[in-house]
C-alpha cells in the first residue's frame, strides 16, 4: 500500500497539468458533508469500488483516497489497485495539517449567477424563444420541459450553427451554475439573445410548463453518463432483462478486454 504525505500531495497537485489527479474522500456523504478537506470529492468508498468511472476518468492519473480511520482508503485503495489502477495511495494521517489545505490553488470563480441575463419560465411560450437544456443526460430523459433541446456544455461550439435562431433560454440541473456559464460563451460565440431560465426544471414545473421524459430534443448522442436499468423510462423490464443477459457474458468480456485486469494482492 502506497502512503503519502501532505507535501506529496501539495507537489502532485502542481502537477495536475501535466498528469491528472483524483482526490477522493471515501467516508459516507454526511461525513464529508460535515467537513473535508479542500479539493476533495465525496466517493463512498463502496460505490467508488463498484463504479470506478463515475469518478475517474483517465486510468493512468494518480488517485489519492481519504478517511479518517486508516481503514476505508486502505480498503478501497487495494480494490482499486486490483482492478489496474497503478497509482493509488492513502494520504497518511500526518497530512491532515493547514499547509497542505493552504497550498490548494484557488478555483476559477464562476459569473456572478444574479448578473447573467435571464428570463423566467411564463416567456417560454412565446414563439421566439428556445428552452435548451444542459442538465446531465439522465436528468434531462428522466424529465425535461416540453420542446427542450439538450446538449452537453462542451459540445455547443460544435452545435452552434444547429441552434434554432430566437432567444435562447437556457437552464441545467446544477443550481444554474453551469448554465450561466453557458450564457456567457454563447454571448462571447454570437449569440447574445442567451439567457438564464433561473431554476431549473422546477421553475418548469411551478410555471405549469408541460413535462417529458425520454431522449426526444437530443441534439447529440449522450455520452455523459450510462443508463442502468432503474433509469429507462420506455421499457424498464426489457432493459432490466438486457441487464442481466449482459452480466451473463460479463467473466468473458473482462477476459477479453485486455485493459481491466484484476491483480493478487502485492503483484507486481
Amino acid at each position: 500500500m502506497q502512503y503519502i504525505d501532505g507535501a506529496t500531495l501539495a507537489r502532485w497537485r502542481t502537477e495536475r497539468d501535466e498528469r491528472s489527479l483524483y482526490l477522493l474522500d471515501v467516508r459516507s456523504p454526511e461525513e464529508f458533508a460535515a467537513g473535508h478537506r479542500a479539493g476533495a470529492v465525496s466517493a463512498p468508498g463502496g460505490q467508488l469500488v463498484e463504479c470506478a468511472d463515475d469518478w475517474i476518468g483517465v486510468r493512468g492519473g494518480r488517485i489519492v483516497l481519504l478517511d479518517d480511520d486508516r481503514v476505508r482508503a486502505p480498503m478501497a485503495a487495494c480494490w482499486l489497485r486490483r482492478m489496474g489502477y497503478e497509482e493509488v495511495a492513502v494520504l497518511d494521517g500526518d497530512g491532515d495539517g493547514e499547509a497542505d489545505v493552504a497550498a490548494e490553488p484557488a478555483e476559477p470563480a464562476g459569473p456572478d449567477i444574479g448578473a447573467v441575463p435571464a428570463i423566467g419560465a411564463d416567456a417560454l411560450g412565446r414563439p421566439d424563444v428556445v428552452l435548451l437544456d444542459l442538465s446531465s443526460g439522465p436528468a434531462f430523459v428522466r424529465g425535461h420541459g416540453k420542446g427542450a433541446l439538450w446538449a452537453l456544455r462542451s459540445r455547443l461550439p460544435d452545435l452552434l450553427p444547429r441552434l434554432p435562431e430566437g432567444r435562447l433560454a437556457v437552464m441545467d440541473d446544477a443550481g444554474d451554475a453551469l448554465a450561466a456559464i453557458a450564457v456567457a460563451e454563447l454571448a462571447a460565440m454570437g449569440r447574445g439573445d442567451a439567457c438564464l431560465l433561473r431554476g431549473g426544471l422546477a421553475s418548469l414545473q411551478g410555471a405549469g410548463w408541460p413535462i417529458e421524459t425520454g431522449t426526444q430534443g437530443m441534439l447529440h448522442g449522450m455520452d455523459d453518463a450510462c443508463f442502468l436499468p432503474a433509469d429507462m423510462v420506455e421499457d424498464p423490464m426489457a432493459e432490466a432483462a438486457a441487464y442481466l443477459a449482459w452480466q451473463s457474458t460479463l467473466a468473458q468480456e473482462v477476459a477479453e478486454d485486455g485493459l481491466l485486469v484484476f491483480r493478487l494482492h502485492g503483484a507486481a
